[in-house]
């Protein structure tokens, strides 16, 4: 595992981003489903893959798998959102027959 001392943690912390580490030893689907209880708006998830290309894998309670994206986009992106005090909505997919 590659933990950087300053990794994606310490750049959103930074940008004056809320952030929590979970470095728990469980399934990832467990923390998954935990933060998704807890009704936590973004998980980052950041493996030594994305961290060597310096992106994350975003999922969000709004739309689910959201795929990888840059930090720096994501840093910029969720700082929009908090200065514009945008509520997204969370979309609900209908079962198609």
């Amino acid at each position: 595992m590659v933990l950087s001392p300053y990794g994606p943690h310490q750049k959103l912390f930074d940008a004056g981003i809320r952030v929590e580490k979970d470095y728990r030893s469980e399934k990832i689907g467990y923390k998954i489903r935990q933060a998704q209880l807890q009704k936590i708006p973004y998980m980052l998830v950041v493996g030594a893959k994305e961290e060597e290309e310096g992106k994350v894998s975003v999922r969000s309670r709004f739309l689910g798998d959201e795929g990888a994206k840059d930090l720096g986009e994501f840093i910029t992106s969720i700082k929009a959102e908090i200065k514009s005090r945008e509520n997204r909505k969370v979309e609900v997919q209908e079962e198609q027959k």
